[in-house]
């Protein structure tokens, strides 16, 4: 029996959320970021300010991109597409679209979901100091966005501390 997108669905005495369609569940920024046998593996990670020494210059970090997926979504090429914005919807390049596919393991058990742990490394150039928005996009799925805003660094009071490395 199909149900709609999110139907409920009776277990015995307790009612339980059935997704029909998979769901980003997260979006993150981070310094470094890198997904390994479905872990997600993080340096810097969660950050909403990013210092830029030179906006002359392309910056990098890295976007973690968590989707689940319910049984029903299984063995089904998706594609999510990742593209950051300006505060005024400006689209920056480059825009980024990724394809995955999650199976089901042997040992999952009927009705189970699953997560796909997507990362990237975005290089590209800030146009200047200001909030710019980070937009995942799966089809049937919420639209996911996260905000950050660009810091000229040099307008830092005192300046950076010893040692700091902006976007490694």
């Amino acid at each position: 029996m199909t149900r709609p997108r999110g139907s409920r669905r009776r277990s015995g005495a307790v009612e339980t959320l059935e997704p029909t369609s998979p769901e980003i569940d997260f979006l993150i920024l981070a310094d470094a970021a890198e997904a390994v046998n479905g872990k997600l593996y993080m340096l810097g990670g969660g950050f909403d300010r990013f210092l830029v020494q030179d906006f002359n210059e392309p910056v990098t970090f890295c976007v973690a991109l968590g989707v689940v997926i319910p049984w029903a979504a299984t063995n089904v090429l998706h594609q999510v597409s990742i593209v950051l914005q300006t505060q005024d919807g400006q689209k920056l390049e480059p825009e980024m679209g990724v394809a995955f596919n999650a199976g089901r393991p042997p040992q999952a058990g009927h009705g189970e979901s699953f997560r796909a742990t997507i990362t990237a490394r975005l290089g590209t150039k800030l146009p200047g100091p200001g909030a710019y928005v980070l937009v995942a996009d799966l089809p049937g799925s919420r639209t996911k966005r996260t905000v950050f805003y660009a810091i000229d660094a040099k307008a830092v009071p005192g300046g950076l501390p010893p040692g700091f490395m902006p976007g490694l």
